[in-house]
């Protein structure tokens, strides 16, 4: 158990055949798919009452695993089984905006609006990665439609008033230059 636990530390050999076997969901069907440790393994026994019987729900929980485990093996666990669960794909955003990766962020993040378009946090996820890339007219826009739909939300207008003043000092900036 060490050794295969040194050889594959992610397990992405425990559902490997599994998702092999794992169909794309058909039209109408609203799959989800569930990921994380021994709770989550657990779910699907029938030791354990065999939680969702006939639902499209798909197991793809480890014990003992962590976050980064997780991570790893998260596009070939979770993302290439085609969920129809935004919440999964803006996750992985939030995981890869903490990582860097914030083109991998901002593409997880807009397939999640695509998914989910009345979920304020995505916007407001995609408006922050956009805001940190400097790509302030389209994180203003993020802000302004987390903002339609949820009027109240304090930390989109916070952030869509910053980004309004870097865009006006972007552009005394430009008006200043003699280039």
């Amino acid at each position: 158990r060490a050794e295969t636990k040194l050889n594959d530390w992610p397990a992405l050999a425990r559902y490997s055949e599994d998702n092999k076997k794992t169909s794309p969901p058909a039209k109408n069907e609203q799959r989800v798919v569930f990921m994380g440790d021994s709770i989550t393994d657990s779910w699907d026994s029938p030791n354990n009452g065999g939680f969702f019987p006939g639902k499209p729900y798909v197991n793809r929980g480890i014990s003992g695993q962590t976050t980064p485990q997780m991570l790893i093996r998260f596009r070939r666990d979770v993302i290439e089984l085609q969920p129809k669960f935004p919440m999964a794909y803006n996750e992985r955003g939030n995981a890869r905006s903490e990582k860097g990766d914030v083109q991998g962020a901002l593409a997880d993040y807009s397939i999640a609006i695509s998914l989910g378009p009345k979920f304020t946090s995505f916007y407001y996820n995609r408006g922050i990665a956009l805001q940190n890339q400097r790509q302030l007219d389209a994180a203003i826009a993020d802000f302004s439609e987390a903002l339609k739909l949820s009027p109240k939300f304090h930390k989109a207008n916070v952030n869509r008033a910053v980004a309004l003043l870097d865009l006006a000092q972007v552009g005394r900036r430009h008006e200043r230059c003699s280039c």
